[in-house]
């Protein structure tokens, strides 16, 4: 607000009281009520998703939003104050629900939320009232506590994180330091870590490498060694991190293994829909575990355990892996194994979930022409248009003929 009122100049008048109140903000309220209305206008084309997190403001006080998200766009809800409530399933059952009725039930197809117990709860209670719901784990947050577990049980990624935090928070803590260091680094920021951000810790290490050299020669500059507090024991310790290269060896090699598992958390904390990427970015995260394990297996494979063990609690579900399957760009090129067990399995739940009885029949003719490459489907428009736009639309103007799926 600051800077684009310094933008425009001192010549800027407020707007007044009056002129607030009588025309500004309800012209607004206007406005944004026609996009909501445009927005709720396509739930009974494409359906909407269920998002709902808690979380507890600075006065101790716990709160639960709720949004209708859709390829139109998200629509705010409900923002629900628990009050003397606990934050129970049961609680969270009956407040999502009203939620689910205002919509529509036939206009919701899923419901996501974080990876808390009440949730999951309050997910298999809604799932058993309405049978074509399905419930999936927050994704962002799954990728989250993986990099938590590494963090928390392999030493040696979290002793290269450790080190890169006492730089950084040495650097930053001394307004000279840090004015010193960007003459050096020509104005080249080094990223401060988050506490629950596990992510923060790769981008922190990530900032540090692209500055590497400029850090090398800063701690052995005799500017650098004009600070009088430069003899502290901490400050020893500082400078033998940056001029360690088992420090920058062990920080290239962690920023290596998360890049992929980064590319994912990009993926899925970004706007639209990702479904039909998600499976396969993991797959491809675990080839790149792998091949580093062939290497260096004893010091990969607890890292490898942690990540399949998360993807399976946490992050991947049957539609993603189905998702996958209708992305036909995968399909076409053969990038995953289409007739594992993993596929078969994700088939049958959407058959029972989605499909409806009467259409069942019809539906597995589709896939298996889909699955054969029909060439209704991969004619030249049809292979242009999977390299270039996004499944929904792709099926959205090829897939006319195959009217279930």
């Amino acid at each position: 607000m600051i800077k684009g009122a310094c933008a425009y100049g001192p010549t800027y008048v407020v707007p007044s009281y009056r002129n607030l109140r009588g025309s500004l903000i309800p012209g607004k309220k206007v406005d944004v009520m026609q996009y909501v209305t445009s927005i709720k206008a396509t739930w009974g084309i494409t359906g909407c998703t269920i998002m709902s997190d808690s979380w507890t403001d600075i006065k101790k006080r716990s709160w639960v939003n709720v949004i209708a998200y859709s390829p139109g766009g998200g629509v705010f809800m409900k923002c629900i104050e628990c009050g003397i409530n606990r934050l129970t399933s049961t609680f969270l059952f009956n407040e999502i629900s009203d939620v689910i009725e205002t919509v529509g039930p036939n206009n919701v197809v899923q419901f996501i939320s974080d990876n808390g117990a009440n949730f999951s709860s309050c997910g298999d209670i809604l799932t058993g009232k309405w049978r074509h719901l399905y419930r999936t784990k927050c994704a962002t947050h799954g990728i989250n506590l993986f990099l938590k577990d590494i963090h928390k049980h392999v030493k040696w990624v979290s002793d290269v994180i450790e080190d890169g935090k006492l730089v950084v928070d040495y650097i930053h803590r001394h307004t000279g330091v840090l004015a010193l260091m960007r003459q050096f680094t020509n104005n080249k920021e080094i990223k401060k870590p988050c506490k629950t951000r596990f992510a923060t810790h790769f981008l922190m290490l990530q900032s540090l490498i692209v500055v590497e050299n400029e850090l090398r020669l800063f701690v052995a500059s005799s500017k650098w060694r004009s600070f009088q507090f430069n003899r502290a024991e901490i400050t020893v310790r500082t400078i033998g991190i940056i001029q360690s290269n088992t420090f920058w060896e062990g920080a290239k090699e962690v920023v290596a293994f998360m890049e992929p598992i980064i590319r994912i958390l990009q993926l899925v904390d970004g706007d639209g829909s990702t479904a039909g990427y998600l499976y396969e970015a993991t797959e491809r995260a675990k080839e790149t575990l792998r091949k580093l394990m062939e290497n260096d297996g004893e010091k990969y494979l607890t890292i490898m355990d942690l990540f399949v063990a998360r993807l399976e609690k946490n992050i991947i579900h049957h539609v993603h892996v189905f998702g996958a399957f209708l992305n036909p760009s995968t399909l076409y090129e053969g990038r995953l194994d289409v007739e594992g067990s993993k596929f078969m399995d994700a088939q049958d739940f959407i058959l029972d979930t989605m499909v409806p009885l009467e259409d069942r029949a019809q539906f597995m003719k589709e896939i298996v022409e889909y699955r054969m490459k029909s060439p209704r489907l991969f004619n030249l428009t049809g292979q242009t248009m999977m390299k270039t736009n996004h499944p929904r639309i792709w099926w959205q103007f090829i897939g006319g003929e195959f009217p279930v799926i």
